[in-house]
């Protein structure tokens, strides 16, 4: 378990709910994946959960951030291709838009949607 501090400042809230943000966007916008919103996740360390609960984001002193997402994925798709996918795109995007290095990010798959 990594030692985390809480943030002194509504900053690192705001930056959070930003990365948050990043990550759900990206999740959204690729086809045949959706943010699972039967999570039923538990918070630790210090972090920031999403109302619905399926994505938290831990910022850490070295101002890298840890990302835990729940997705869902449509039959058919490749898993470990579409969540490299994903993560790489969340990594660029939180490092070219925000002052946080990536530290990790961990999608859990959730479910599989047949249709």
């Amino acid at each position: 378990m990594f030692m985390v501090e809480k943030p002194k400042t509504s900053y690192l809230n705001s930056a959070i709910k930003i990365i948050i943000a990043i990550a759900n966007n990206i999740v959204a916008n690729t086809t045949g994946v959706s943010i699972d919103v039967s999570s039923q996740s538990q918070s630790y360390g210090y972090g920031h959960l999403n109302k619905n609960r399926s994505s938290m984001v831990h910022i850490f002193p070295d101002q890298s951030v840890l990302i835990d997402m729940v997705i869902s994925v449509s039959f058919g798709i490749s898993i470990p291709d579409i969540v490299a996918h994903i993560e790489q795109k969340i990594k660029d995007e939180v490092e070219r838009e925000t002052r946080f290095k990536v530290q990790k990010i961990n999608m859990h798959v959730l479910n599989v949607i047949f249709n």
